[in-house]
């Protein structure tokens, strides 16, 4: 098995400001498209960890953060986004990636893609839409993305990249040489917290696309995971209606 991924960093990007209307083929914000493709990694740590141990105050802020794509970052689709015409940014999503990117903070996405793995759009239509992507982040608030890691596989041929299992986080891990402790992923899904757990991250779940569905699940789980020492934290350190929510309580917990 190899691992797929798109890539970019930040002395690739230049800060020249385009219209999505006016977007060449190689946009100053993403100029490599390429595949990167690399030999299985194992995971970068194995030390267990209750992903519910999110940043406290006076813990610094993380190192990298995981988001899952679509209803985290973008829109969800019933149908799922597949063209650059269907995606649409969940408001407050460019600002508050452009808000880590200020700070220094690696920003990755980790995305289930099976809409390539069951035939309905192909590798260089799913790069379009990354590609759309970059430009729109970009465009509205200079916002980038450092790496793209996707799973295309269909859900009956599941690798271990594929969510909820945890290798695209592993990964990341390793390309961004980062300690799980110094992560976060956030997500919609118990799929995400899943891969989290299983990766040693920490996580936060947003209420948009499928969180509040999954919301009272995460909540038992929080229930048989967190401390019940008083002052511990508690479940709503952890849901956020948003993207742009759950960055802000990682800043406003970190020292």
């Amino acid at each position: 098995m190899v691992r797929l991924s798109h890539s970019l960093t930040a002395d690739q990007i230049q800060p020249t400001a385009i219209t999505l209307a006016a977007r060449s083929p190689r946009s100053p914000h993403w100029p490599n498209t390429d595949l990167v493709w690399h030999p299985d990694v194992p995971p970068p740590l194995a030390s267990p960890l209750l992903a519910t141990d999110a940043p406290k105050p006076g813990m610094a802020l993380p190192e990298l953060v995981l988001l899952d794509r679509d209803g985290v970052i973008n829109e969800n689709r019933p149908d799922a986004v597949k063209s650059p015409s269907e995606l649409r940014l969940i408001a407050g999503s460019a600002a508050a990636i452009a808000r880590l990117n200020r700070a220094g903070i690696g920003v990755a996405i980790v995305t289930n893609q099976s809409v390539v793995g069951r035939g309905i759009i192909s590798l260089a239509e799913l790069d379009a839409i990354h590609k759309h992507l970059a430009d729109a982040l970009w465009c509205e608030a200079q916002a980038r993305i450092d790496r793209i890691y996707f799973a295309p596989d269909a859900p009956d041929a599941a690798s271990s990249r594929r969510k909820p299992r945890p290798g695209m986080l592993f990964e990341a891990l390793a390309d961004f040489q980062v300690d799980p402790l110094n992560s976060v992923m956030i997500g919609d899904n118990m799929t995400d917290f899943e891969a989290a757990y299983e990766a040693g991250c920490h996580f936060h779940l947003v209420r948009t696309g499928n969180g509040q569905g999954h919301e009272m699940k995460f909540r038992q789980e929080l229930a048989t995971l967190l401390p019940p020492e008083p002052g511990s934290a508690k479940p709503d350190n952890y849901i956020h209606d948003s993207l742009a929510a759950a960055i802000a309580s990682i800043f406003d917990h970190a020292a």
